[in-house]
């Protein structure tokens, strides 16, 4: 049946085999098979610019964030951000001063990516140690590691001047999404 239709739910098996959802569950995971679900968030709707404002930094309340002289931890909002075991940790761990999903201080979804580490650090990296592919999880901490060190001059002095140009259109268009001006 999931070879015919591989977009089967557990429940339309229970409801046309007659076997518990369990059971089905159990003999997909045996054939190697195993739940996706399409989840669409990235569109953009009418409300999303009014709650990007409330809460992303920009070049408006940098200043004043920045004369807090205290650290925030945040995250992106993905899923796996969101589990009790994560929040528990950064609840420990940052007591209020982070913010996310669940926490005291909500992420801003969508905002604007900002920060180098978004708009290009992670797939620079991503690159530099994915060129031979790692042989152990050390290996893989190692090459990032290694990759972090020794990130060229001209590469820094270029994140630094998108970083510029992205709060300049961040500005030009008071905070909404600016990524098609870029291009």
């Amino acid at each position: 049946m999931v070879h015919l239709n591989p977009h089967v739910s557990l429940r339309e098996i229970e409801r046309t085999v007659g076997i518990p959802r369990s059971t089905a569950s159990r003999y997909l995971k045996a054939a190697k098979y195993h739940p996706y679900h399409i989840t669409l968030n990235q569109a953009l709707t009418e409300n999303d610019h009014r709650e990007r404002s409330h809460g992303t930094l920009n070049c408006h309340n940098y200043i004043d964030l920045n004369t807090r002289r205290r650290m925030w931890f945040q995250h992106d909002g993905a899923g796996p951000h969101y589990a009790n075991i994560v929040r528990d940790y950064l609840n420990e761990t940052f007591r209020d001063v982070w913010i996310g999903r669940g926490s005291r201080v909500r992420w801003s979804a969508r905002s604007p990516d900002l920060t180098s580490s978004e708009f290009y650090l992670w797939g620079y990296l991503k690159d530099v140690v994915h060129r031979e592919r790692p042989t152990t999880r050390e290996n893989m901490m190692e090459r990032i590691r290694a990759a972090c060190n020794f990130i060229p001059r001209n590469v820094l002095l270029r994140i630094v001047t998108n970083f510029e140009r992205r709060i300049q259109y961040c500005q030009q268009v008071n905070g909404a999404t600016f990524e098609h001006l870029i291009r």
